[in-house]
This record gives C-alpha cells, structure tokens and sequence, in this order.
C-alpha cells in the first residue's frame, strides 16, 4: 500500500486509510495519489501513476471476482444508461420515451479490508504482472 511518509510533497495519505475502502481508492492510495482528486487532475499531474493505478484497480477488481480477495458482500450497484430519452411532438403525431437504465454490478465501489491489502509485496506475489 501508500506510504504514509510519501516523498510526494504535500501528499498526506492518512484521512484516506478507511478500513475497509473502496477498490478504486485502494487502487489509486497504491500509487500515491490521492482518492478525491479528479480522474482529469491525476491523469494530467500524475499520468504514469494514473495508468498504474488502473491497471491496479483492474487486477484487484478480477481478484475479487474470482475469490482470491475477499470483499464486503453484496457487491454495490450503479444504474447505467441503455437508451436515450425521445422528445415527441404533438405536431407530429409521435409520442415522447423516457431514457432506460439496467442495473450492473459497481466493482469499483467494493469495499476491502486494509489488511487484505496492507503488504505490498505479498500483493504484487497474488496478483503478478504490475
């Protein structure tokens, strides 16, 4: 995980070690940047650590899918736009349809335990490749 004394000037990691925290924060506290800043910020500030962190937020999504990180149950939902909303016309005869959603699951928003994630070579050892 982040070192709490970061060499990153003005980085302080410690009101963003939530036990447990979200994939995407464990994701991104790994490479040193902080949770709350926006994904544009970061990309442009920190754009190697950015593609890190993504890479890492995709292992750590599949090892939870397959068991091999546990994390808080159920998984969190978002709803994700399938179709878009037609205004009609009374002028035209043609009548007006609402935009439709489907539920899917947030891998993102999984919550995991600090400690699962603490070590980062025993990390790097479950989940080679980064």
């Amino acid at each position: 995980m982040a070192k709490i004394d970061s060499t990153r000037p003005g980085l302080d990691l410690s009101p963003w070690l939530d036990d447990p925290m979200s994939i995407f924060q464990a994701s991104r506290l790994w490479v040193e940047i902080l949770p709350n800043m926006p994904e544009d910020e970061a990309r442009k500030r920190y754009p190697e650590s950015s593609l890190i962190a993504i890479r890492w937020r995709a292992k750590l999504e599949a090892a939870a899918q397959s068991g091999g990180l546990a994390y808080e149950k159920p998984v969190p939902t978002k709803r994700e736009k399938t179709g878009l909303a037609v205004g009609g016309s009374a002028y035209l005869g043609t009548p007006s349809r609402p935009a439709t959603y489907r539920t899917i699951e947030n891998w993102p928003a999984a919550r995991v335990a600090l400690v699962d994630l603490r070590d980062q070579q025993q990390g790097r050892d479950r989940w080679p490749g980064l």
